[in-house]
């Protein structure tokens, strides 16, 4: 059916439609579909949702780049080592970031270690930077970076105490 998202894959009742990390971070899926992303790695915790990463040795794992994502979801139970299918989420733009919102969360295990972490410099994290959109939501250690402000002035859509830092050579 032409006005079916997703006339290749069977969605009755207009349920969401598979997708990869990979196919939001890309923008095969457009902002404000209703999708399906399966066997996430949950990689981080904060009070309004969660990271989740596709992790090496994953079915569809395409590398570290636009592997991860940041679910928005206040209300969920999920901890870090969390595998998570998510059966329906809204792909959402933030400031430039493709996060999911809107997310019905099934956990399908838990206590799983994490993927290694991506080593890169700030320089290639930092807003503008050359890795700064495929890293976005992705775990990483920053390799020779200083604090040089531990708690900047909040940002377009912070809240007061954004919990972030700056460092040198961003």
């Amino acid at each position: 059916d032409v006005c079916d998202p997703c006339p290749d894959t069977p969605n009755l009742g207009g349920n969401a439609c598979p997708a990869s990390v990979y196919d939001l971070k890309g923008g095969v899926v457009a902002k404000g579909s209703l999708v399906a992303v399966s066997h996430l790695l949950v990689t981080g915790r904060t009070a309004n949702g969660f990271f989740a990463q596709v992790k090496e040795g994953d079915t569809g794992f395409q590398g570290a780049d636009f592997s991860g994502v940041f679910v928005y979801d206040p209300a969920s139970m999920v901890t870090a080592g969390d595998r998570v299918t998510l059966s329906s989420a809204t792909v959402a733009d933030f400031y430039g970031q493709t996060p999911l919102s809107n997310v019905t969360v099934l956990i399908e295990g838990t206590g799983e270690a994490p993927p290694l972490p991506v080593v890169e410099t700030p320089a290639r994290l930092g807003t503008g930077g050359a890795r700064a959109a495929a890293l976005e939501a992705v775990l990483v250690t920053v390799a020779g970076a200083t604090v040089t402000n531990p708690n900047p002035p909040p940002g377009p859509g912070d809240s007061t105490t954004p919990n972030e830092f700056e460092v040198d050579g961003a």
